[in-house]
């Protein structure tokens, strides 16, 4: 099996990237406890986290807090390809089980400070400057963690729309092979 995490400060552009391929699905929702999401059943692919709500925090971050005891259990019992992004489900300790049970590609999203900035600002985020730098700690740890791994994290800038499509074909298109 095949699991695709997609992680990055806030305002890289992760869910902007899961959102358009969640519109390739062909999709029915799915529950298991607090893991909620998206089922392609044709191409068994399954998209952790909800898409189909118009707000500007989607995926993982609509799951509850005390989803990872649950995600632990459902990646250990299910025999799908896995999609996910976000800090909910974003952890080194995730990853390290991930890389245990399936094939696992970390895709990790960057952007300069100033677009960073100006995504907030678009955004009207309301996050502390030491929740933001929190999310720094945790994608360093697993920098360090897979980084000598040759191969094993993926780093895209992606600065507009067509750049974030282009992804999307890639990474659907892999689930799928």
């Amino acid at each position: 099996m095949k699991c695709v995490a997609i992680g990055g400060v806030p305002a890289t552009g992760k869910t902007t990237l899961v959102k358009k391929i969640y519109d390739k699905m062909p999709k029915i929702n799915f529950e298991y406890g607090l893991v909620k999401g998206h089922y392609d059943k044709e191409n068994n692919i399954a998209l952790l986290g909800l898409y189909n709500q118009n707000n500007t925090f989607l995926g993982t971050d609509r799951l509850s807090m005390g989803v990872n005891k649950q995600f632990l259990q459902y990646i250990s019992m299910v025999q799908r390809n896995i999609i996910f992004e976000g800090d909910r489900l974003f952890s080194l300790n995730n990853l390290i089980k991930l890389n245990e049970l399936y094939e696992l590609r970390i895709i990790m999203l960057v952007n300069s400070p100033e677009t960073l900035v100006k995504r907030h600002k678009d955004r009207n985020d309301t996050q502390t400057d030491k929740f933001l730098k929190g999310r720094e700690t945790k994608i360093k740890n697993i920098k360090e963690h897979f980084g000598g791994i040759i191969g094993r994290i993926e780093t895209y800038t992606l600065t507009n729309l067509q750049e974030s499509e282009t992804l999307s074909n890639n990474i659907y298109d892999w689930l799928k092979s």
